[in-house]
Parts: structure tokens; sequence; C-alpha cells
């Protein structure tokens, strides 16, 4: 014990410390990413530079920004940009993208060429985001029906509860390959997508290492794709995107 404070007493004179982002972390996401192609991105990206993880964290998405803010994990994963979190969070640099598409049934035939097309149908959303799904996609809000993840809102698709729901492409082709390969054929990503957004992690700012987390993120990220695994990966998930029924819409 004697040598082990001795050692520790050293190294604090000769001002050596030990960095969060060279030992294992601890991740948080929202519930509906698990094995998404954002988590796997993030994984290899983080192993390439040989720092491990302890623990990735499932939960919705409010609750998993709470969890980062609060110092429970040290960085989140799959993260859209919002300008008013940049107070609190420090953003990597965009590490992969994604579409956000309306989400039917195949058997039902709903399409659109504007915003008032979609007016007479209940459309889930994920609450605890910044996106103001109203803005964006020019539908009245009243149309918008709430839940906290993914999963609820395929369940309340299929129940006939909602007419379609909004979500992230490969979010939704990680949930049906991993949980439902049973609807693959019964679910329609209508087509265009109503807009595409960049992937981030962040770190939070109270936490003492997020700069170095970050900064091992964006080398990690940069080295996956320097020998070429980002891409591997991309192309595999957006294979099984393209399994699924798209419909063109006019």
């Amino acid at each position: 014990m004697k040598l082990i404070l001795n050692l520790l007493m050293i190294l604090t004179a000769l001002n050596i410390t030990f960095s969060k982002a060279e030992s294992a972390l601890i991740i948080v996401t929202d519930i509906g990413k698990q094995g998404s192609l954002f988590e796997v991105l993030a994984e290899e990206a983080l192993k390439s530079k040989g720092v491990p993880i302890t623990q990735i964290k499932y939960q919705p998405l409010k609750r998993a920004f709470h969890t980062l803010k609060t110092g429970y994990a040290d960085l989140m994963i799959g993260v859209y940009y919002a300008p008013e979190r940049e107070h609190s969070f420090l953003y990597s640099t965009p590490y992969t993208e994604t579409e956000i598409s309306y989400i039917g049934m195949a058997n039902q035939d709903i399409c659109y060429s504007s915003p008032e097309d979609l007016q007479s149908y209940n459309i889930g959303v994920v609450k605890g985001g910044s996106l103001s799904f109203s803005e964006v996609t020019g539908v009245q809000s009243d149309n918008f029906k709430g839940v906290i993840r993914t999963e609820q809102n395929l369940k309340k698709l299929i129940a006939g509860r909602i007419d379609l729901f909004i979500e992230n492409k490969y979010e939704v082709s990680a949930l049906i390959n991993n949980q439902h390969p049973e609807l693959k054929d019964k679910l329609v990503f209508l087509d265009p997508p109503i807009w595409t957004v960049e992937i981030y992690a962040i770190s939070a700012k109270s936490n003492p290492d997020h700069e170095a987390i970050i900064n091992t993120f964006n080398s990690g990220i940069q080295t996956i794709k320097q020998n070429g695994l980002h891409g591997e990966i991309v192309n595999r998930f957006e294979s099984d995107y393209l399994e699924t029924v798209t419909r063109r819409c006019p």
C-alpha cells in the first residue's frame, strides 16, 4: 500500500494524469438506436483507439440527455444537431447521416406530394428531441401523437392507432431486422424522405474530460474512414434498409 501511495505521489508531482478518454467509457443512447448504424460506427471508432466501453445504456431520449448531463454517462451517440444544446454539450464532427421519412403500412395507399395531403392522418413521433415536426413538415401539430420510443410507434401503426410515423431509416431498419423481421415486407418508407440529418456524438461540458472524449471519438471516426471500415458498415446497413419497401410518391 505504501508503495502505491508513493507512486501516486510521484505521478502527481510530475503532473501525470489519466484521461477518461483513455479509459473505459459509459455510453448512453436513445433506446430505439440499439443495434443501429449509429451504435456500430461509434463502437468501432472507439475500438480503433483502444478505448473499451464499460456499458451502453439504452434510455428514452429525454432521459438519455439527463443521464449524460448529470454525469452518469460519458458519451451520447446517434444525436441530431440542435444549437440550443451547445451550452451544455460538446458535439463531435458528424460521423454519418440519415434520412428522416414517413413510415406506413404497405397495404395502405398513403402517399403525399405536399403537407396538405397528410392533414387528415394521425402521425406518430418520438418526444424529447429538438425537432419541431410541425415546422419541418408543414403538417399541423394536432396531427402528431408523441411517444417515448420508436417501437411504440411501430406497435401503434400495426394496431391501426396511427396512420404513419416519422423516424430515421437506419433506426427503423435496425428495429425491424433485430426484433421484428416478420414486418420487413409489411412496412413502407414514403419517398422522397422529409429531410436528411447529420449524426453526432456529444459529451457533457460538465464532464472535465469532455474535450478529450470528443477528440478521441473524432480521431476514431477518421481512422475507420481511412481504413475503409466506415464505408463497409454503412454499405451493410444500407443494404438492410433497401430490403424494406419504398413507395415513391409523385
